[in-house]
């Protein structure tokens, strides 16, 4: 069983890249609750006339192995009247390696609650949170008295992976020499 067990985990460390960052389901509600809520406005103009202001908030992602699902609470007024409803849907991530954003967009909405109102046209969530896999500073070695070597860190292969409660990024990382 031990042989196993350290065989396992050899076989994993031979395929691992060389930098990662694990971001957590709780830090992604957390970045959520952070930004609050959103809130608009708009009109039906068929069978009747409604104009209604909506807002959205108390988001939340749940993420799962190999996906995830949002939710957030909704609010449609009209003449005074709330309607309180939820939106439901699923969080797609992919990982921005030049501006180093991990982006979230929502997909697959489906509003619960809210008689026959639909935001689904009005409101589309999309967020990106800043994750620095490695920072993209220049690094200054000094070799000697006349000579200093300067490096520009390049992430490449880079991966997202999307596991309960937690999500991945990786990549592998080359140092590339600056020339004067």
């Amino acid at each position: 069983m031990k042989k196993l067990i350290v065989f396992l985990i050899l076989s994993l460390s031979v395929f691992s890249k060389d930098t990662s960052v694990t971001i957590g389901e709780n830090a992604l509600n957390k970045f959520l609750t952070g930004i609050g809520g959103f809130s608009g406005s708009g009109k039906i103009d068929k069978l009747i006339k409604i104009s209604y202001d909506w807002k959205m908030y108390d988001a939340k992602i749940n993420l799962i192995e190999n996906g995830s699902e949002f939710e957030a609470k909704v609010d449609v007024i009209t003449d005074g009247k709330i309607r309180q409803g939820t939106m439901v849907g699923k969080a797609e991530f992919s990982y921005d390696k030049e501006k180093q954003l991990l982006n979230i967009e929502v997909t697959n909405l489906k509003f619960r609650g809210l008689d026959f109102f639909n935001l689904a046209g009005f409101y589309k969530p999309q967020y990106s949170l800043p994750v620095n896999l490695f920072k993209g500073d220049k690094i200054s070695i000094k070799k000697n008295d006349k000579e200093t070597v300067v490096l520009n860190p390049v992430i490449y292969n880079e991966e997202l992976k999307v596991f309960e409660d937690y999500i991945l990024i990786d990549a592998d990382i080359k140092f590339v020499e600056e020339k004067n």
